[in-house]
Parts: structure tokens; C-alpha cells; sequence
């Protein structure tokens, strides 16, 4: 299966936090949600995950390629 991830917000109504760090990097419990999410796809059987970005997306592109393993597949 096949996911798509609608990460493009700039999550105003969450500013002043993010301002600074994308809606998809705001912790919760110590992880981004993005990652959070990333593991509920991963263990309901989805293994092509796209995510579009708009806010920050360097953030999020270096975040999960600092050796985070989020591998799908």
C-alpha cells in the first residue's frame, strides 16, 4: 500500500513554536509527529510513504536524513 502524507501547513495556529520548526518536527513524547506517524503506517502494512512539504522543508529533509531509520520497506 501506498500513503501520502499532507505535511505543507505552517501550523500558525500553533506559532510561536512553529516559527522556527516545522508542524511535522513539534514533539510529542520526545518525537516528532511525523515520526509517529511514519511508525502507524509502517505497522498497518503501507510501504511507499510520500509526504508533501512547504514550511521549512529543509528541516524535515535533514531531520530524517541524520540517520533516522524510517525505511518502510
Amino acid at each position: 500500500m501506498k500513503a501520502m502524507i499532507l505535511a505543507a501547513g505552517a501550523g500558525t495556529r500553533l506559532d510561536p513554536l512553529t516559527l522556527q520548526l516545522p508542524k511535522p518536527l513539534v514533539p510529542i513524547v520526545n518525537r516528532p509527529v511525523l515520526e509517529h506517524t511514519l511508525d502507524l503506517l509502517k505497522k498497518h502494512g503501507f510501504k511507499r510513504v510520500w509526504a508533501n512539504l512547504y514550511h521549512l522543508p529543509e528541516l524535515i529533509t535533514s531531520y530524517f536524513e541524520e540517520g533516522k531509520d524510517q525505511s518502510i520497506e
